[in-house]
């Protein structure tokens, strides 16, 4: 059998030799086999080596506190962690996402997890290491292995998000990620990978995809996705023809409103975006859109990503209508529950949403889910610059060159929507 070669110190060695003592009591691997599964691991990862630190957080005082057969939690003594469970369902939940392992083990049952937590403490006793003190390579060996042998795979997704940008789409991965069905990708992040890292490879990309079994979705969103050329054929070249999609829409003007506020934001301190006024920003909003003229400017990136009808039948021409779901931003954002409901009826998942589950908080404003303790979206930025308020004949402009792109968009989609005709 020819191995892989690979530059190993002593130390990598001994890791590599003590794990094994851990792993195969699960699994009843080799040592070969085990090598090789590391060896494997490619150097560029999805996941980066920073995010895998702080695993002694999670585990702490081990968390899990089980309250009957199908009652399943996570304990903690930090505050802004827990404790925090899911009834009725065997899985945990940790509302703090910025810890690769979180992802990884967010759909271990108890009996799953302690297996887990007791592998990674006798290793530690063994070898005298830390797991954070590990290569990359060989975290994602060890914790590939322990998942793998309880039946988990990270598979390419089965659905995609592909935006709209300011669509709403964060709110909804943070609710779709309360499903038991329903798996995120590892890091919690965007993969980009069609449009920014189609270079690295489909294997790149299934290792940012979370661990599944495989009557779980898996599921990703780019938001950037929409509006690319190229995206829809590169997906063809990797994914089935059967991939399912999710597509959000917004009144437009908001959308582009709140895409210019969202790009100004990240690229300035927060110092300088408390000081800015509404209405400069405004001016500042028009200065972007408008042409020389006054006119609007279509190839303006903002208002092209609003001109949902452009990007969509380029879609068309290369997955059929069916495959898609349109949603609504308002009502992702009212109406939580039965868009929810609607996407578990389109991925033919197990019902899991109830109305109860949510509640409306005009703080934010927005609906939150309310299980064990009420948990809200995160916001994609900051927030801390204000909403650009245009002149009203802009306002008019803009709804005027959107109105028959809104239009067409409606028949094609057989949706209607109350910015149709504005």
């Amino acid at each position: 059998m020819h191995l892989p070669v690979m530059a190993l110190s002593l130390q990598n060695i001994i890791v590599m030799i003590m794990t094994l003592s851990v792993v195969s009591i699960l699994t009843g691997m080799s040592f070969i086999e085990y090598q090789i599964n590391v060896s494997r691991i490619p150097l560029d990862m999805c996941p980066d080596d920073a995010a895998w630190q702080g695993v002694g957080t999670l585990f702490k005082n081990r968390f899990l506190r089980e309250t009957n057969d199908d009652d399943y939690g996570v304990r903690s003594d930090t505050a802004d962690i827990g404790p925090t469970y899911i009834p009725t369902v065997p899985n945990i939940y940790i509302q703090k996402s910025a810890n690769i392992h979180e992802e990884v083990i967010k759909r271990l049952t108890s009996q799953e997890l302690q297996i887990y937590w007791d592998a990674l403490t006798s290793f530690k006793k063994r070898t005298k290491i830390a797991f954070k003190d590990l290569a990359p390579s060989q975290k994602w060996g060890v914790a590939t292995t322990i998942m793998n042998s309880f039946g988990y795979r990270q598979r390419l997704p089965d659905v995609i998000n592909i935006g709209a940008k300011k669509g709403a789409t964060t709110p909804l991965r943070f609710f779709l990620g309360f499903h038991p069905d329903i798996v995120n990708t590892v890091t919690g992040r965007a993969a980009e990978f069609f449009d920014k890292n189609f270079h690295k490879g489909a294997e790149w990309y299934r290792r940012c995809m979370g661990f599944s079994r495989e009557h779980q979705v898996v599921y990703e969103k780019t938001p950037n996705y929409l509006v690319s050329d190229t995206v829809p054929e590169k997906i063809t070249q990797v994914l089935p023809r059967t991939t399912k999609f999710l597509l959000l829409v917004r009144d437009p003007v908001e959308r582009s409103l709140s895409d210019f506020r969202h790009v100004r934001e990240l690229r300035r301190p927060k110092e300088w975006c408390l000081k800015q006024s509404a209405e400069s920003e405004g001016r500042r909003f028009e200065e972007a859109v408008l042409d020389e003229s006054g006119n609007v400017n279509p190839d303006n990136p903002i208002i092209s990503a609003s001109t949902y009808v452009k990007h969509f039948k380029r879609w068309l021409r290369y997955f059929p209508k069916s495959q898609f779901l349109i949603l609504d931003q308002e009502l992702i954002v009212g109406y939580t529950f039965l868009e929810l409901q609607r996407i578990e009826q389109f991925l033919n998942i197990t019902p899991f949403f109830r109305p109860e589950m949510f509640v409306f908080d005009n703080d934010i404003p927005g609906t939150c889910i309310n299980i064990a303790r009420k948990l809200c979206p995160g916001r994609a930025s900051r927030g801390t610059l204000t909403k650009p308020r245009p002149s009203n004949e802009t306002i008019r402009k803009l709804r005027q060159y959107f109105r028959p792109y809104n239009q067409e968009f409606s028949q094609i989609t057989e949706k209607s929507f109350h910015w149709i005709n504005y």
